[in-house]
């Protein structure tokens, strides 16, 4: 995404449903920076880029 200068995935998750996905992505919003941090770090602490693995 341009706008954010966005060069890697680094966290993701898979929902079966899009009103899930979507009621999760809303939450995350409202979360402080640093617990967003948190999570990714907790998940991916490598900061790997994760693209490919969704792309299997």
């Amino acid at each position: 995404m341009a706008k954010y200068n966005l060069h890697m995935l680094v966290y993701y998750e898979i929902d079966e449903l899009y009103i899930e996905a979507a009621r999760r992505e809303k939450r995350f919003k409202n979360w402080p920076r640093q617990w967003k941090l948190n999570l990714i770090e907790k998940i991916n602490s490598e900061r790997c880029d994760l693209y490919e693995e969704i792309c299997q």
